[in-house]
Parts: structure tokens; sequence; C-alpha cells
């Protein structure tokens, strides 16, 4: 918000010192430029607008969620902090932090971001205030009740916002002003163009809906694309692009196919099953699965011979290599490598 960042802006200048505002869980709202080296927790909130949890958690510790004064918090090295003063914003409760890097800060100093705090106060109760009524137009719109579902479609077409809307699930940070957010869910507008690393955890993004009342049928495709984010080794996961993984996420607890049961339990399991994975991901273009695997394709074909013989498959059979293939996607679901 605008007002927020003319506040850091003349508190910045009034010091000479960099500032920054969070709300209660640490996410940045505003902050100034810096023109010195700045800290992991200064980069990383920055790049991402929110703290690390294992940072989060140090100050959780601390007390902060209960400070009626500046705290003054020490050098951090094993969380990558360098020393603050956390000046809190309140109103009923802590509403969030106006931050100084500790170097010398003195009485005065302190006086000036204490007026800033008293000044943030109301904006940040506006703040959360509308955060609070997402949370439950998200939780209305995504939920099994089809007449709150209707209300709250009704109420976001009153904020301007329209179709195509998508769900995005889990706990990466993402900001744009065409996001909603509501807890574990959110709701993102128009394209998906707002969507990019870095990011402090993972996000999984629904395909489109064009009506807002529907978009409640894509919150399991969300939920699905955030739960393969370990599996497919990325923070940020579409359903529109997983592929085959749309189909073979449900039999995820499926049994392992015995002919690729045979091969994992061979003495060479993981070059054989790094072999066959990649023949297949070619769709058995064998040159390419070579070049994949930095062998001579000599090499390949001695193994995928040993495959056969191993699985008592033909890989020029259509239904064992679908077997096969859909085996070792399975395996991957099932987090055994």
């Amino acid at each position: 918000m605008a007002e927020l960042q003319d506040l850091v802006d003349a508190l910045a200048e009034r010091l000479g010192r960099p500032v920054a505002i969070e709300d209660r869980r640490y996410r940045v709202l505003a902050y100034s430029a810096h023109a010195e080296p700045l800290d992991r927790v200064r980069l990383t909130s920055i790049l991402t607008r929110e703290a690390p949890a294992d940072v989060a958690d140090w100050l959780d510790a601390q007390g902060l969620a209960r400070a009626e004064a500046p705290v003054r918090l020490p050098d951090a090295p094993h969380v990558g902090m360098g020393p603050r003063v956390a000046v809190p914003v309140r109103g009923e409760s802590v509403l969030g932090f106006v931050w100084l890097v500790d170097e010398g800060v003195g009485a005065e100093e302190l006086a000036a971001a204490e007026d800033t705090a008293a000044a943030a106060a109301p904006l940040l109760a506006r703040l959360r205030a509308a955060e609070r009524a997402d949370h439950a137009l998200v939780g209305e719109l995504l939920g099994d009740d089809a007449a709150a579902r209707d209300r709250a479609a009704q109420a976001l077409r009153a904020r301007g916002l329209r179709g195509p809307v998508r769900v995005l699930a889990g706990d990466g940070a993402v900001l744009d002003r065409r996001i909603v957010r509501g807890g574990p869910a959110a709701l993102l507008f128009g394209g998906d163009d707002a969507l990019a690393e870095p990011m402090a955890g993972v996000v999984g993004v629904s395909g489109a809906r064009e009506r807002i009342e529907d978009a409640h049928a894509a919150r399991p495709e969300a939920e699905t694309a955030a739960a393969l984010a370990p599996v497919l080794g990325t923070r940020l996961v579409h359903w529109d692009r997983l592929g085959a993984y749309q189909l073979l996420a449900p039999l995820a607890g499926a049994p392992i196919p015995a002919p690729l049961r045979r091969l994992l339990d061979h003495a060479d399991a993981e070059p054989l099953a790094d072999t066959l994975e990649a023949y297949l991901d070619g769709a058995g273009d064998a040159r390419a699965a070579a070049e994949a695997l930095y062998v001579h394709r000599t090499t390949l074909y001695h193994r995928l011979r040993r495959i056969e013989a191993i699985t008592g498959t033909s890989l020029r059979d259509g239904d064992d290599r679908l077997v096969l293939h859909m085996g070792l996607r399975i395996r991957r679901l099932r987090g055994l490598r």
C-alpha cells in the first residue's frame, strides 16, 4: 500500500538507515532502498516478501507477538540475521513491526520509529480486516454450500474481479494484486504471469475456470499439484502442465507392477532403472537416451537387453512399455525415488 511505503521512505530519509514495515507474521509490506550489503534475512524477505520459516520461529521465541515497546534483537548468525530493532505496530494487539538495523540506534531514532509505528497502525488494521474478509470469501467460494458460493462470487465481481480464475494451494509466497488469499488456498484472477519463483514454499496452480462460481471444483487440482512438487523437484506446479501425472496421481498408493519390481530388486537396479526411465521418457529414442545418460549406444543396448531379461518383458511391445513406464511414475509418486 502506497501510504506504508511513504512512511518507510520518510523514516529512512530522516534516520539515514534502512527501514522496513512487516505484518504480524513477518511478511514485508514496505521497505526502503538498501545501499549496503544485505544479510540472508533481509535478502530473502525482499525477494519472497516473508521471513524464512526458521527466522519466523526464532522471532516468535523472542516474544515479539506480545511486545509493547521496541525490542532489540542481538546478532543471530545461526539464522543469518544481524542485529535489529523491532518497533511494534499496535492496535488491540500487535499488528506488525517497524524494523531498523541496529547499528547504534539511539533514543531519538527509536522515538521517530515509534511515531511511524503509530501512523502505520490504522493502515495495518485495515489490511488485517481486508485479509479476514478475503479469508471468509475464499472459504465460502471453495466450500460445499452452493448458495454461499454464489454470494462469494457476487462479492468478488463487485470488486471488479472477473474470470478466468485459478485456485492456488500450498505455502508459497505469491504477491500480486490479482490474488485473493484465503488461508491454505487462494484465488488468482486473469493470467498466471504473476506466478514466478523465487518463493518461500510450494504453490500448486489449478486449471482455469471461466466462471468464478466453478472455482471450488478446481481446488483438488491445486492441492494435487502442490503435493507433487517434491516429486517434480520444483516449488511451482501447474496442474495443466502435469501431463501423465494428472492420471497417475490417484494411483500413488498402487503396487509397483511385478515386472518392474523384479528390476528394482536386482543388484544393479539403480543404473538399469535410470536407463529404462530415460529410454521410455524419450519415446524409445536410443540416441537421445544414450546422450541423457552419458553412455555409448552400445552400452545402452546392452542395458536394455538386460532389462528385458530381468523383467520378462519386451520393450518392443506397447503394453509392456506402458506397464513399465507407469510403474516408474508410480514409484516416483510414492517417494521411492
